[in-house]
């Protein structure tokens, strides 16, 4: 075992962008797009330099840490394997290239995302001069850490990896389910190809249509339009605090952005469909899963008929733009009253089974992956400091 501080091993801050070295074009990544080595947005970008957001300056390359300075706690960091040409990262992070060949890049990774480390340097940015908590890169720089010889480090760094992979592959094959999913419900009920009685599309067929004057287009004869609140119970839950909640709970708490903790109840049975309704991703559509705690930062919208499958409930509210039921300047929200009259479109209920069928196992599909990556995750934020402490050890 070897003692170092960071700044013995790594380069901070490597490069930014100069005069000299203006690329024509950039992808670009923000703090608030990457939670957990996870980028939910990359911006492209092809203007002059004095166009680019003043913030686009990091020049990082393969290997690259990058480290959000500003609250910690938040997990805005990841590690870049062969990224992007031209990828540019915002001045909020601070990025780690290792130097030291004796230290495994990845594994330095694993070591900066243990929690005990972003508590810590959370507990650093709580302390300093700004109106947030935020870190310097010295408060990175000067973190020490002990380092086995870099075999035990690459075996670590495996494990670890093997854990990562899976999940990954779990949210690809759940985005190309809910890519799949979207471009049926785009046919059936946007274009209005769905089979008819002679297993046709529909419209395409010379299917009967009707001018409907509260959604202002043509919609199949003998379909209806209702109010939201006609059809759906629109509803917040109860919430919890986190104090309440318990670390080792039974069932998953389900906040604005999905999963935020666990509990030793649970006050919704089935998987229901929820929309934030309130803060900056007000309007943002979530399923949960069966047997979950639905705080009420989400407003939940449920079919009173169960015998409609939510799906096309989840495919209607995002095909329809939720910008328009958005109110509040300083504070984003949504409301009951705001989505009850959402005019809402209602296909034979012949149609709505077949769709409702062909969607049961896409969906149970994508609940069971969400399951296993939240038990993927746990187990890897179990073992992490266990191997890295040396109390699990990997042969």
């Amino acid at each position: 075992m070897t003692t170092k501080r960071i700044h013995e091993i790594a380069i901070l801050n490597r490069k930014t962008i100069s005069s000299k070295n203006i690329p024509k074009s950039i992808y670009y990544l923000d703090t608030g797009n990457i939670t957990k080595n996870k980028i939910n947005e990359l911006k492209f970008l092809e203007l002059d330099i004095e166009k680019y957001p003043s913030r686009a300056q990091r020049i990082v390359q393969d290997k690259t840490i990058i480290y959000s300075a500003v609250r910690p706690n938040q997990e805005h960091y990841g590690f870049l394997e062969n990224p992007l040409i031209n990828l540019i990262v915002s001045t909020g992070f601070t990025t780690l290239d290792v130097i030291d060949k004796d230290i495994e890049p990845k594994y330095l990774y694993y070591l900066l995302t243990q929690k005990e480390i972003t508590n810590y340097l959370h507990m650093i940015g709580q302390n300093s001069v700004s109106s947030y908590p935020s870190i310097n890169p010295s408060d990175l720089g000067f973190l020490k850490f002990k380092f086995p010889e870099k075999s035990i480090q690459q075996k670590i760094v495996n494990v670890l990896s093997s854990l990562d992979s899976k999940i990954e592959l779990n949210n690809k094959i759940n985005k190309e389910l809910e890519s799949m999913a979207k471009t049926f419900y785009d046919y059936w009920f946007v274009q209005f190809d769905f089979p008819d009685e002679n297993g046709k599309p529909y419209k395409s067929s010379g299917g009967k249509m009707v001018y409907n004057k509260e959604l202002k287009r043509e919609i199949p004869e003998g379909w209806e339009v209702k109010n939201l609140e006609e059809i759906c119970e629109i509803y917040q839950p109860q919430t919890i605090s986190e104090k309440e909640m318990i670390k080792d709970g039974k069932y998953y708490v389900f906040g604005a952005n999905g999963i935020v903790g666990m509990y030793d109840k649970y006050n919704h049975e089935d998987s229901e469909v929820t929309v934030t309704c309130r803060g900056n991703s007000c309007g943002t559509l979530n399923r949960t899963l069966p047997y979950s705690w639905i705080t009420g930062n989400s407003m939940v919208i449920k079919f009173k008929d169960d015998k409609i499958h939510n799906e096309y409930l989840m495919h209607f509210l995002s095909w329809t733009k939720m910008d328009n039921v958005i109110t509040g300047s300083a504070q984003p929200q949504i409301t009951r009253a705001n989505l009850a009259p959402l005019k809402f479109l209602i296909p034979e209920a012949k149609i709505l089974d077949n769709f409702s069928q062909k969607m049961e196992f896409n969906i149970n599909l994508q609940l069971k992956n969400i399951e296993q990556n939240q038990k993927l995750s746990k187990l890897r934020d179990w073992l992490l400091p266990m191997l890295m402490n040396g109390q699990v050890r990997v042969k």
